[in-house]
């Protein structure tokens, strides 16, 4: 081709290879690439973050999904922008000063008006196992491990934001692919598995507001341990989260965090096909 393969080399310090070639000028524009499209969500999020570069890489990526955005910087601000303003979301950073995400969370689920039942996710750097279940268990709703990439955070937020004018799409109660592997001999069964726990369910979910309107803490734990324990049975995974965060909820005394816990349940229950 004509070319000349050229090298620099000193002893400690390394080598340069430099290779020139003789090409003809192409006669092609030169193309691009398309960009890939960005997600456009709607909604107002509240950003409970102290730290002032995680605030801003937050900013920047809500703005790219077309979202507005208000900023607290702990817990006692959030508090006091949801109950002055309406908000869809929270992303609750889990460690600030003055009060951190799981003690704003819990509050959040105490307060007497609709703001308890806000969609929160919590966002963290602690990536220790178990960890997403101690947040959901303090009435998160999700949780997303630093450093999280934009595509992650938007699937998040098109999960648990509202969409105005949609369909309601019904999601299926069990894994129904997972459980077919599981028992790929007995396709059966897994229609069987389905219909007693659909209504086992439901006679569950009433048994749990009776025990929580009347204050009947074991009862109550005891019947969201069970619920828990079939739905992970059935791989119910939503069933299974939301008792478990009933569960908890009782185990430290907060009926009306109960009861917003089951209010959000009974509706995903009622949403599955």
């Amino acid at each position: 081709m004509g070319g000349q393969l050229t090298v620099e080399s000193a002893p400690g310090q390394g080598s340069r290879f430099t290779l020139a070639l003789n090409l003809p000028t192409t006669a092609l524009p030169l193309v691009e690439l398309p960009a890939e499209a960005s997600i456009q969500l709607r909604g107002r999020i509240l950003v409970v973050e102290d730290h002032p570069v995680n605030q801003k890489v937050l900013a920047h990526q809500l703005r790219e999904m077309g979202l507005q955005y208000d900023v607290a910087v702990n817990g006692m601000q959030a508090l006091d922008l949801l109950e002055a303003d309406d908000f869809d979301l929270v992303l609750m950073d889990w460690q600030m000063p003055e009060m951190d995400g799981l003690a704003a969370t819990r509050l959040i689920r105490k307060l007497p008006t609709d703001i308890r039942h806000i969609p929160i996710i919590a966002l963290t750097a602690n990536a220790n196992a178990g960890f997403r279940e101690a947040c959901l268990a303090a009435g998160a709703n999700d949780y997303l491990s630093k450093p999280y990439s934009e595509a992650a955070l938007a699937a998040l937020l098109t999960q648990w934001l509202p969409q105005p004018g949609a369909a309601a799409v019904r999601t299926p109660l069990l894994n129904l692919p997972a459980l077919h592997a599981r028992y790929p001999a007995n396709p059966g069964l897994v229609d069987e598995l389905e219909a007693v726990f659909r209504s086992t369910t439901e006679a569950s979910l009433a048994a749990l507001k009776r025990a929580i309107g009347q204050g009947e803490a074991e009862a109550c734990r005891k019947e969201a341990h069970a619920l828990k324990g079939a739905a992970a049975s059935v791989m119910a995974t939503d069933i299974q989260e939301g008792a478990a965060r009933i569960e908890a909820s009782v185990q430290r005394g907060d009926f009306a965090g109960a009861a917003a816990e089951l209010e959000a349940l009974e509706k995903r229950f009622g949403a599955c096909a």
